[in-house]
């Protein structure tokens, strides 16, 4: 809230966002000098197991090729002999080009005699071209089957290699390239651990002294704020029934650097006079809490974008002019707020827009809480804060009700 009040948003961001690079460094720092020595044997398993990864070419690209290849020349035999089997049923002794051309050599001694069966063998001498280029082709294709034996050797070998290498370090072209970043930084952070170590010290150094001066600043911001803010809730107080009360912000240094900065705030509350200024959370009543609170939120209405307000008892142990105070503070913070109260006070509840009554019915066995919304229900309204005042049916006590409804409650 004092830093809302302060208008310290930018500047806060920008030293959060410095302060958790130089949080990032120091533990890298801590890490490297707790960082297990490696001796030359565990250094050249590392490197060989990075020379297997890297043997295999772990790339998404270069395993999907290696295992397209694979898969080809496992089936190579296969598909060497159903392309030869195609060849042979085109092309062979007693293949379909074969029978074609005896049938071709009649169609012609047709042509010879009835020239109109000229168009029947030019068809058929087009068919048979085209199933002779189909045999050629299944040809070029029969051969691209015939691996060199080398070749299939190391291709083998590099397969075994990469199931190998991906059942070991993940399952993944991901995982193992994961891996491999990892085993590659082990061996790079102990070239020169002091040296990196050193390097990182000068960095943070850098930071912290940035940091130092960014918190020095939002320190004089937070102490300038503390007074304004305390001095301006303070006054507030009075109103709200609190005729000695005393509340300031004491703004207290910091020798380590924090996420909010070098220092931190405590609120300090002293109810009534001749009482020394202590927490607010260790002196305040709920109902004390709850009217600070409130005049705090009602100084900070216009830098607040906090939506929802809600106030439980805020008008505890006060009654008369100071909770109507209460109540019009209320309200002028619902102008910019939705503000829910929970109240028993009749000055308070008359000036919401809202209204809602809980019920509570009990029996032997059960209990039931009903909450019922009496808003746009004038009647309702009237006889519950009769009822408030002490008499739903008493005559004065409607009258009153009747002035106490009749004040502009602010617009929610």
């Amino acid at each position: 809230m004092l830093d809302l009040f302060c208008g310290i948003e930018a500047p806060l961001t920008r030293y959060q966002k410095e302060f958790a690079a130089w949080r990032e460094i120091v533990n890298e720092i801590a890490e490297l000098r707790h960082a297990e020595q490696l001796d030359p044997e565990e250094v050249d398993f590392i490197k060989k197991q990075i020379a297997r990864i890297d043997t295999v070419g772990v790339s998404e690209d270069d395993i999907r090729e290696l295992e397209q290849q694979f898969s080809r020349i496992s089936q190579s035999h296969e598909l060497a002999s159903l392309a030869g089997a195609g060849i042979d049923g085109l092309t062979g002794d007693e293949g379909v080009v074969s029978q074609l051309g005896t049938v071709l050599q009649k169609l012609e001694a047709l042509a010879a005699i009835e020239t109109s069966a000229k168009t029947l063998t030019d068809r058929l001498n087009s068919a048979l071209l085209e199933l002779q280029d189909i045999s050629d082709e299944l040809s070029g294709l029969a051969q691209d089957f015939d691996f060199d034996e080398s070749a299939i050797a190391e291709l083998e070998e590099r397969m075994q290699l990469w199931q190998e290498v991906k059942r070991r370090f993940g399952g993944s072209v991901d995982a193992v390239l994961a891996k491999k970043q990892e085993l590659t930084q082990r061996i790079e952070s102990q070239g020169d651990i002091e040296g990196l170590i050193a390097k990182k010290e000068a960095s943070a150094q850098t930071l912290e002294t940035s940091l130092r001066l960014q918190a020095r600043e939002i320190r004089k911001a937070r102490e300038k704020g503390a007074g304004a803010l305390g001095k301006k809730a303070a006054e507030l107080l009075t109103s709200l029934g609190f005729k000695k009360a005393r509340l300031a912000i004491e703004i207290r240094p910091e020798t380590k650097l924090r996420d909010y900065g070098d220092c931190a705030c405590a609120f300090l509350f002293a109810p009534n006079a001749g009482q020394d200024l202590l927490p607010l959370n260790k002196i305040a009543s709920s109902g004390e809490t709850a009217r600070v609170m409130l005049a705090l939120k009602t100084v900070l209405a216009e830098v607040d974008s906090t939506p929802l307000l809600v106030f439980d008892e805020v008008d505890a142990n006060v009654g008369g002019e100071v909770g109507r105070a209460v109540g019009l503070e209320l309200s002028r913070l619902a102008s910019g707020h939705q503000v829910f109260c929970v109240t028993h006070l009749p000055q308070v509840a008359a000036l919401a827009k809202g209204h809602l009554t809980v019920t509570k019915t009990q029996t032997d066995k059960t209990t039931h809480i009903e909450i019922k919304p009496i808003a746009q229900d004038k009647e309702l309204r009237l006889e519950e804060l009769a009822r408030m005042l002490g008499d739903r049916e008493s005559r004065s006590a409607r009258t009153h009700a009747a002035e106490l409804m009749s004040g502009k409650p602010a617009q929610a």
